[in-house]
């Protein structure tokens, strides 16, 4: 049975106690000039032109934030006070990221135009949070921002567009941070979902944002990893975020593949970025699927009332997954051709043969003969595998 493929898949520092006894009265703030970008009355001249040159800069973020279809530093949700949810606080998290280069994107959103096909567009993805402990409530939170990798995506997708502008003398559609998110993930049953988790001390920004699995995310195994980790209140905790590749589609560079986390001398624990049960009904595919297409080519291998040894049994879960890996990649390589209007030829056996071991680890093999076992299709007894 063939397998259905699934679709997925800060601010200006205010003023310290000394500034504000310095220049008692607050300054004449616009309807249009948030109070962060005022000059205070009463600098020396010094003074007030490197305030100028800062508050300048805070401009120009905000104007760049602003044609990406996102608020500025000022205008963040974080930032705004609201009756039921005070100020949020900046806490002293860090946040690592990286670069990847997509090799492609061509937005589908907004249709009223063709859209600019960009090649090589290097973004920044997070990599590593790190932060301390600290359970909190997170009643009345507004949506998560968008992910730090489409943050840059945008912004790469628009420098190139308006490059390709001024050389061609055509004009594309503009697309906003919004725009990147419902075209590649609305309705593919993804959240934005928090590395380091609001009620753990994590910070709602977007570099501490990746698109997770909704239900694997929401109340599935990511959830019960947070809940646990609650219980190590004080602690200093270490996320790592894996990606499938630093280069390739938007899929391999931005979606994360696991997630390792520990808290600082204790053990690495690793969470899979993968649909859960209720993630795969939503999306409309039967969870056993997947795992009926790789059992039909265990079959292949060795056809029912075959008898096997342990290592046997990983052999034909390697072979397996392998297939599976280079069908994808062939795949993603006919897309590619086709966008690029080059005749797409087959490269599968080849990228078979290149598949070892190294790139399918034993957890994963172990997991789908777990999977196997539990569906009655194999059966294990005295220490060897029958293939039913």
């Amino acid at each position: 049975m063939a397998s259905r493929e699934v679709p997925l898949y800060a601010y200006e520092k205010p003023d310290g106690p000394a500034d504000r006894n310095r220049h008692p009265r607050p300054p004449t703030v616009t309807p249009h000039a948030p109070a962060s970008l005022v000059v205070p009355p009463g600098l020396p001249a010094a003074a007030t032109a490197a305030r100028l040159v800062a508050l300048q800069r805070a401009a120009g973020n905000t104007a760049i934030a602003r044609l990406l279809g996102g608020s500025g530093p000022a205008e963040r949700a974080t930032d705004r006070a609201t009756p039921d949810r005070p100020l949020a606080v900046q806490r002293a998290n860090s946040y690592t990221d990286e670069a990847a280069t997509i090799s492609h994107y061509e937005p589908k959103i907004p249709t009223n135009s063709a859209p600019y096909h960009a090649r090589d567009l290097v973004v920044r993805r997070p990599r590593q949070v790190a932060g301390t402990v600290s359970p909190t409530g997170t009643k009345g939170r507004p949506d998560a921002p968008a992910p730090w990798a489409m943050v840059q995506l945008a912004e790469a997708y628009r420098a190139a567009r308006i490059n390709a502008e001024q050389t061609s003398g055509k004009h594309y559609p503009h697309i906003s941070v919004g725009d990147v998110w419902r075209d590649l993930l609305a309705g593919a049953g993804a959240d934005r979902g928090h590395i380091m988790g609001l009620e753990l001390g994590g910070d709602d920004i977007s570099e501490n944002i990746v698109p997770q699995w909704s239900f694997n995310q929401q109340s599935g195994p990511w959830r019960k990893h947070e809940k646990a980790l609650r219980a190590s209140k004080g602690a200093t905790v270490e996320f790592t975020v894996n990606y499938a590749s630093d280069q390739g589609s938007w899929r391999k560079a931005i979606i994360p593949r696991s997630i390792e986390y520990s808290v600082v001398g204790g053990p690495v624990t690793t969470w899979e970025n993968a649909p859960d049960d209720n993630d795969l009904f939503r999306s409309g595919a039967s969870p056993d699927d997947h795992n009926k297409a790789l059992f039909e080519f265990v079959r292949t291998q060795a056809p029912p009332g075959t008898v096997c040894t342990e290592a046997k049994m990983d052999e034909y879960a390697f072979k397996a997954l392998a297939d599976a890996m280079a069908r994808h990649q062939d795949h993603e390589a006919y897309v590619k051709a086709r966008k690029a209007n080059v005749k797409p030829v087959s490269q599968y056996d080849a990228r078979l043969a290149r598949i070892t071991k190294s790139h399918i680890e034993k957890r994963k093999r172990t997991s789908l003969i777990k999977k196997l076992e539990a569906s009655g299709r194999i059966v294990k007894k005295n220490n060897k595998y029958e293939i039913r």
